[in-house]
């Protein structure tokens, strides 16, 4: 995963790869190519990532 320094807790949903880099942010990555994140959440200090999906209503 391109450009983190401490990834510990993912979460793989999908063709996505959830991941917060402690220190940093949160990174989305494609799953299983992995690189650059195509999606960056700043402003949190994450440990561990968890995912709920939604039902759609």
């Amino acid at each position: 995963l391109a450009g983190t320094k401490s990834v510990r807790q993912f979460w793989i949903e999908g063709s996505q790869i959830v991941g917060p880099d402690f220190d940093a942010a949160v990174g989305i990555w494609k799953y299983p190519a992995g690189g650059n994140p195509v999606q960056t959440i700043t402003g949190v200090r994450g440990y561990g990532a968890a995912v709920s999906l939604s039902t759609g209503s």
